[in-house]
């Protein structure tokens, strides 16, 4: 079911997709603006250059830098995740570490040097933070991304990594059964 789109469950209609899509705009427009940037939204599917299952959904791309911009609707109960010192200083590692991935994926994809992320939290503290390419993250990430698509293209399902994919795997409890 996962590796057929006509399976795949449409979520563009939950609440925090639907917040998601409407604000990704002006969150954009308004961390740009903040850090100096021009920025171009980018509403297309992005390839990468040699690996053509790896793609991105990039929010925006930086004009006259080689960068790209991400923007985040997170709830105001996030803040603390965030780590922020009294002096509010806003570095790469105060980002939670589901965004850095996804910024340095997106600098994969795109072979930019680097990207920006805005996090609007509970619709009134904007954060920003900046990412510089690490060449040996980038090789990382395509190698798992490669090793992924290979159980796709097997239509196995990857080894579990958390209690939720266990689930997923074996949705039915069996008595003294034991998986290995």
């Amino acid at each position: 079911q996962f590796t057929d789109p006509a399976m795949r469950e449409d979520i563009s209609s939950e609440e925090q997709i639907l917040w998601g899509n409407l604000l990704e705009k002006p969150v954009g427009l308004e961390a740009a603006r903040r850090l100096g940037l021009e920025v171009v939204h980018q509403p297309d599917l992005v390839k990468h250059a040699t690996i053509p299952f790896m793609q991105a959904h990039v929010d925006f791309l930086v004009q006259n830098q080689d960068a790209g911009l991400e923007c985040k609707n997170r709830g105001l109960l996030m803040l603390r995740q965030y780590d922020l010192a009294s002096d509010d200083v806003e570095d790469e590692d105060r980002v939670l570490p589901t965004e850095a991935i996804q910024c340095h994926h997106y600098m994969t994809v795109t072979g930019r040097a680097k990207w920006y992320l805005g996090v609007l939290v509970g619709g009134q503290r904007l954060l920003t933070f900046k990412f510089e390419r690490d060449e040996a993250m980038c090789r990382r990430i395509e190698q798992a991304c490669i090793e992924f698509w290979g159980y796709v293209e097997r239509g196995e399902p990857p080894p579990p990594i958390n209690i939720e994919d266990c689930h997923k795997l074996w949705p039915s409890h069996k008595t003294n059964a034991v998986v290995v």
